[in-house]
């Protein structure tokens, strides 16, 4: 054996691993030539177990930190579905604006000893609206934008449940960009006055589909699955019983049906599913049909104004999101909307000021006045 080869043997025998005391050069998957390959073959091994146990405590950890946030199932949308605590109809009062990031939370109560603490607004948002995700800031109109002098919203004994739940629906911070489902930008931050937070994936979430979204919600909400049918752009209306029992099918004119098949338990994912159908099968005339007609004087959160061509091909939606009113009964709207191809929904920038998004019904008609036909419609629900 030549010299420099009694070195290398000599280093290899002395070298050691911090966790073993075995040669380095055998942990790393060599064999050690001072080991016999019977010996060699059992490090192999452990060093496989050590391997499979890291993977082990690795997915431990993962699930471990999962648990400790939020618990839920993923929705479709890619929201997570949330448990509250809190069944009172309106929020909780803020304190002011969240603009600097941190979470807007209720006044404590004077005194805490005799009456129980408020939920956080927080709290109440994971309650009543099962899609939102936001982790600590709540992002709402009241502390986001500037309320005009003598305006205020109305008494909520005067609204229907869905007018009132459609009138808190949660915003996302200034800084937000509309993004598109290609991942592209519709407009940046400062092009509108502010995204709504509805979280979604997919090319159906159009501007003529987002108010079947927002409905499909509000009757989760309130536990009425069932009683969500919609009329679709051709074919039969689409009932969600019928969906649970029966396979979607279309005809070669575009109409959809359903063909009978084996009964389907009722869960979200089913309730999601048919909601992406009848999303798909809608335009901006159909969206009419689901609903009824009103005059402006009767408009309110939830409402819609839906204008089109003459082949309901090209148009726009925009939903009433909000309303104040003053002593004299006058009324300003705040109203949002979506792209002809899917994008997030938000609040167009109809005012030089951003935080100013309240507009009267004859600037809301004039959002359609280039098309032929155009008016506001109300669901049919309470």
């Amino acid at each position: 054996m030549g010299g420099d080869e009694r070195v290398m043997r000599t280093f290899l025998s002395q070298r050691t691993h911090p966790f073993g005391g075995l040669p380095t050069f055998a942990l790393v998957g060599g064999r050690c030539p001072h080991l016999p390959r019977r010996r060699s073959q059992h490090i192999r091994q452990l060093q496989g177990i050590a391997v499979v146990s890291a993977f082990c405590v690795l997915v431990l950890f993962l699930a471990a930190a999962y648990s400790g946030e939020e618990h839920g199932y993923p929705t479709p949308w890619g929201g997570i579905s949330q448990s509250g605590v809190s069944d009172s109809e309106n929020p909780p009062p803020v304190k002011g604006p969240a603009s600097d990031g941190q979470a807007v939370e209720p006044p404590a109560p004077a005194d805490s000893s005799e009456v129980e603490p408020p939920d956080t607004l927080r709290d109440w948002y994971l309650k009543h609206y099962d899609f939102f995700s936001m982790k600590d800031t709540v992002y709402t109109f009241e502390t986001e934008f500037e309320f005009p002098d003598g305006y205020k919203r109305p008494d909520s004994a005067e609204l229907t449940p869905f007018q009132n739940w459609v009138s808190h629906f949660p915003l996302w911070h200034q800084w937000k960009p509309i993004g598109m489902w290609r991942g592209s930008k519709a407009f940046e931050a400062d092009q509108v006055s502010r995204a709504v937070h509805l979280p979604w994936k997919g090319k159906t979430f159009r501007d003529y589909a987002i108010p079947l979204r927002i409905l499909a919600e509000f009757l989760r909400y309130q536990h009425c699955e069932f009683d969500l049918y919609v009329i679709p752009k051709l074919g039969d209306t689409l009932r969600y019983e019928d969906w649970l029992k029966g396979k979607p099918f279309s005809s070669s004119r575009g109409e959809v049906f359903f063909k009978p098949s084996e009964q389907r338990e009722h869960d979200p994912y089913e309730y999601y599913r048919f909601l992406n159908l009848c999303m798909r099968h809608t335009s901006y005339p159909s969206l009419a049909e689901n609903c009824d007609s009103i005059t402006e004087n009767e408009v309110a959160p939830g409402d819609l104004f839906i204008a089109h061509d003459e082949e309901g091909k090209t148009g726009s939606v925009y939903v009433i999101l909000n309303m104040l009113v003053n002593e004299d009964g006058e009324k300003l709207f705040a109203v949002a909307t979506g792209c002809p191809e899917a994008c997030d929904f938000h609040i167009p920038l109809l005012n030089n000021n951003r935080d100013y998004p309240w507009i009267t019904t004859k600037r809301i008609k004039a959002l359609g006045a280039d098309m032929p036909h155009s008016g506001f419609f109300r669901f049919r629900v309470k």
